[in-house]
């Protein structure tokens, strides 16, 4: 569960990085650019949100007994989903 609690907290942090780039930026002034901006924003904060809690549970787990972590396609669903996000919004972000 230790590279499910790592790649949600890095998750986590690229979002914030998100909220922190998109709130810096300037945009030329168009109908509608603020309402996407507030929404990119919204979306990103309700994601760092999903993946600390995604990260709190990864923690619980970590020690927890075999029998009771979660299949294997779970850890490795949360794994893939939490890179290409990570790579995706950096790519937004920065791109």
């Amino acid at each position: 569960m230790r590279p499910v609690f790592v790649v949600s907290l890095a998750s986590m942090f690229v979002s914030l990085l998100a909220i922190l780039a998109f709130s810096a930026i300037t945009l030329v002034p168009g109908p509608g650019v603020e309402n996407a901006r507030t929404a990119v924003i919204t979306v990103a904060g309700v994601f760092a949100f999903a993946w600390f809690a995604v990260a709190l549970w990864a923690r619980r787990r970590e020690n927890a007994a075999l029998h009771s972590l979660p299949p294997n396609w779970l850890r490795r669903l949360l794994l893939g989903f939490g890179v290409a996000y990570a790579l995706g919004v950096l790519l937004l972000a920065i791109g």
